[in-house]
């Protein structure tokens, strides 16, 4: 017999484990809507979304801003961006005390393209966590992951 080099008995007692399969099976889900009836990727989605939350929000939107307001690496906060920009989904605009920083704004195709998309990802998210039950738990213990490591 082999030794077991894991530090749990069955794959379901693994944390880590757990979240990457419901992680997997949440994103498939979201994939589905937005591939199907946007042609956006999920990053492109949490990018454009983050966008118009922050600008609701009268937040300077910049690729550092989305890069903390998003937890996703900056480079690839970038990559996105440009992608988006070359489907006229975003605006970049220089920044007006920043030389090397851009404002970002969502274009008109941009916005209306994204107020659509949340509504139908907020149901999947909505049919998705409904299991649960109360949300308010698991959303304060998620919050308490990140919190904890950012």
């Amino acid at each position: 017999m082999m030794e077991n080099t894991f530090s749990v008995e069955r794959a379901e007692d693994s944390s880590g484990f757990l979240l990457w399969q419901v992680t997997s099976l949440w994103q498939q889900k979201i994939k589905k809507v937005l591939n199907e009836k946007y042609q956006l990727n999920h990053s492109q989605f949490v990018i454009m979304t983050s966008i118009h939350w922050l600008t609701l929000h009268n937040n300077e939107v910049t690729q550092v801003s989305l890069a903390q307001h998003t937890k996703m690496e900056s480079m690839n906060v970038s990559q996105v961006l440009k992608s988006l920009q070359s489907k006229n989904y975003i605006i970049r605009r220089e920044h007006p005390t920043d030389t090397r920083a851009k404002i970002v704004f969502l274009s008109l195709t941009g916005e209306q393209l994204i107020k659509q998309a949340i509504v139908d990802v907020d149901i999947v998210d909505k049919n998705f966590f409904k299991k649960l039950g109360k949300i308010d738990p698991f959303n304060h213990s998620l919050l308490k992951l990140i919190q904890a490591n950012f």
